[in-house]
C-alpha cells in the first residue's frame, strides 16, 4: 500500500497484466536492482520490504480445514528467515 506499490500495479495494468487476484497488505513493497557489467556478469541486490512478513490472519481462511478454495499454498522460504 505504498508509492512503489502504486508503481508496480501501474505498471502492471499498462501492461495489460490481470492483477484481479493480487493482495495487497499493509507495509513497505520489495524491490531488486539487477546490475549488470559488460561482460554479462549480473547481481542482484534486493530489499525484500514487507513481501516475506506473514500474518496468522491472512493464512486464516486457507488453514481452515473446510476451506475448499484454496489448494496450494506458497510461502516464501525468507520468511522463515525474519522476524514477525
Amino acid at each position: 500500500d505504498d508509492e512503489w506499490g502504486a508503481v508496480f500495479l501501474n505498471a502492471m495494468r499498462a501492461a495489460n497484466v490481470d492483477v484481479g487476484k493480487l493482495v495487497t497488505k499493509p507495509g513497505k513493497t520489495g524491490r531488486c536492482v539487477c546490475l549488470v557489467d559488460e561482460a554479462g556478469q549480473r547481481t542482484m541486490r534486493t530489499n525484500l520490504g514487507d513481501a516475506v512478513k506473514v500474518d496468522k490472519e491472512q493464512l486464516t481462511d486457507c488453514l481452515d480445514t473446510g476451506a475448499t478454495h484454496c489448494k496450494w499454498l506458497v510461502i516464501p522460504g525468507y520468511a522463515f528467515y525474519n522476524d514477525g
